[in-house]
């Protein structure tokens, strides 16, 4: 999706675009699933709350830092460091995140 609109192959976005919506919505309902699985009931609340504010206050901030980077360089840069950033992020959860123990009824 991101190299298509990098370098104007429109057919392959139009291709990209609702696989992408369609990620999004998969991803928005494991997210919650995964929140669910892995706190506390009672720590649900303040749980998605952190995150909430989170993600809010990091795409604040990425904005201005995109901003930045497009006025003083190359518009292709701001996807190249999307792209690290998001496979960071892949590789923090993959490392972080394990599997809870399923216990026997």
């Amino acid at each position: 999706g991101l190299i298509s609109i990098v370098y104007g192959n429109y057919n392959v976005l139009y291709l990209a675009m609702p696989l992408l919506g369609i990620s999004w919505s998969s991803s928005n309902a494991a997210r919650r699933k995964l929140t669910a699985d892995l706190t506390a009931r009672k720590m649900r609340g303040k749980i998605n709350g952190l995150i909430r504010f989170t993600t809010l206050i990091v795409g604040a901030v990425g904005s201005l830092i995109g901003g930045y980077v497009y006025e003083n360089s190359s518009h292709v840069n701001i996807f190249l460091i999307s792209i690290c950033v998001i496979m960071v992020g892949v590789l923090i959860f993959t490392w972080l995140v394990q599997e809870p123990e399923v216990e026997e009824i």
